[in-house]
Parts: C-alpha cells; structure tokens; sequence
C-alpha cells in the first residue's frame, strides 16, 4: 500500500534534480490548457459590461445571443482537440522525468497522427462520462473523476487501449481508493496557498511540478501492483522508457525477451534509480510450499551424514 509521505518523498527527491526543466514544462502546458477558458470569459465580461449599464443593451443584445453559444464551441473545440492532447502528453513528461529524461517535446508526444485520434476519443468520452454523473448529484460526479483518475496515464503508456478497455483499467486500479486520491489531493491546499501568497512563483516553480510528479510516483506504484496481482501486464502497459534497441535485426536472431517493468518501491518505499529492462534481472520464481515437515538436521542447519555401501562379502 502507497502512503502519501512516500510519493511526496519520491517526488521532492525527483524536482530537485532537475526543477527548471519540470517547471518550464508545467508553466507550457498550463498555458495552453488555460486557452480553452478565454473565449467563455471574454464572453462573460461582455455579458457584464453590458448588462449593467456599460453600453447599449437594445444595440448589442442580439449580438451577445451569438457570440456566446460561438465562444462555448470555441471553448470545448479547444478543450478537446488541444488541452486533452497536451493533458496526455504532460503525464508522459512527468513518467519519463522519473527516469531523468526531460524533453519538452514529450508534451506534444500525443498529436503523432497514430495516437492522437484515439486519445481525443478516449479523453472526450471520459469527460462526458464525468459530466453527465455530475448532472445526477455533485458527489457522483466527484467518484466517476477520481475513478477515471489515471485515464491519460494509460493513454501516455499505451495510446492504442481501446475505450471500454482503458475505463474499465482506470476503474480496476483505482477500486478501494478513490477516498485515498481525493485525500492526497486535499493534502496540496497548504501549498496551493503559499503559492498564491508568493504571487504564483511559488506555484509555477514548485507546487505545479510538486503536485504532477507525486501523481506520477502514485501512478508508477499502482502500476507495477497491477501487472503483478495480474490486473495487467507489460504487453499492455509497456513502460515509459524510450531508449534504443541494443541488437541488430536479422532474419537469424529474435529480439532480446523484454524483462519485467523495474520495481523501483522496495527497501520499504524508498525510492530507487530507474534501471534499463536489459540491467534488470527479475528474482527467480520460487512457489511457496506449505504443511512441509523440516527435518531435524534442517532446523539445525546440518546435512544429514552420507550413506555408506558395504561392498564386502
């Protein structure tokens, strides 16, 4: 089980190796998902310019009926075709920066023509999925969220995953803790503060990219449990590590057998550096053996003495 002091550990360990790069990627990306809200606000002070005296109601009411339902298109077209994209590929960026690669092009890693038609389709029927629970009642809008809550990891590992099959992953992943995501999520609130106390510096530089790498660390903990308790496996889900293949290919030789995923969560949780699949050697299977009697010489660590034959007649 993850506990909230060992992914923010993980992650403070990760941000200070390499703050500018993370928080340059977070600032980019928040940017752009930030585009998808102007056309809505403009909207909306226009709205309230002219509805409290601030020009001429009578002149300009039509006016406002047509650019409101055009901003609101504007505004989910953007959210959709841009702001989800650039969502996918942020959680790519922050599951390689774990394993020390720090490439902003990562973040536009999910417009690739063979990937982004189907983490459009995936992210779009998961926010429609999200919304209309919340027409129901608040909380079960807030279940279904947190439920779906590592949809555009998946999508970052694997951006082929079916629809039904990536929300029915998401949900089997996060089943039993939904009440411990949304608890680590409040547990920002303080930081959140000090970063609107430092006029947003402190957001940018440090809570933004502290907040993405412990939900990467959440993420890369629930992972590897789930290919273990057979959830998944490495077909499906097959890493974030993007180095290059170390053997020639030939009609003659097969490509070197991909080793387990790295557990990098033993020694009691603390963290331990990325190693290449080729340098990891998985332990070797031992089935466990139960109601087996230990022998005397067993429990004393001894060997028991070497039969002797008599050959003698």
């Amino acid at each position: 089980m993850w506990s909230r002091e060992m992914l923010k550990n993980n992650a403070k360990e990760i941000l200070g190796r390499n703050r500018w790069n993370i928080a340059l990627a977070c600032f980019i990306a928040g940017t752009i998902g930030g585009m998808s809200t102007i056309p809505s606000t403009g909207t909306n002070l226009f709205n309230i310019s002219f509805n409290y005296g601030y020009g001429i109601p009578n002149k300009i009411s039509l006016l406002t009926v047509i650019m409101l339902p055009i901003a609101i298109i504007i505004a989910f077209a953007f959210a959709v075709f841009i702001t989800a994209p650039i969502q996918v590929g942020l959680c790519r960026y922050m599951m390689e920066a774990r394993q020390g690669k720090t490439d902003l092009n990562t973040l536009f890693w999910a417009f690739k023509k063979e990937r982004y038609g189907n983490i459009v389709k995936v992210m779009l029927i998961k926010d429609v999925y999200i919304f209309l629970w919340s027409l129901l009642c608040f909380i079960p809008g807030i279940i279904k969220m947190f439920e779906y809550y590592y949809v555009p990891y998946i999508l970052a590992e694997n951006p082929n995953i079916g629809i039904d099959r990536t929300l029915r992953l998401s949900r089997n992943m996060t089943d039993g803790e939904k009440a411990d995501i949304f608890i680590l999520n409040l547990s920002f609130i303080g930081w959140y503060l000090f970063g609107m106390v430092t006029c947003f510096a402190g957001m940018l530089l440090h809570v933004t990219p502290y907040v993405a790498l412990t939900n990467a660390e959440l993420y890369a903990f629930v992972r590897e449990r789930s290919i273990y308790s057979n959830i998944t496996n490495t077909g499906e889900l097959k890493g974030f590590y993007t180095a290059p293949p170390q053997y020639n290919a030939s009609p003659y030789q097969q490509p070197p057998q991909q080793q387990p995923y790295p557990n990098q969560y033993q020694n009691n949780g603390q963290y331990q550096p990325y190693q290449h699949p080729s340098q990891y050697q998985a332990p070797p299977y031992q089935q466990a053996q139960d109601n087996i009697p230990i022998s005397t010489a067993e429990q004393n660590d001894e060997q028991p003495p070497p039969e002797i034959n008599d050959y003698s007649e």
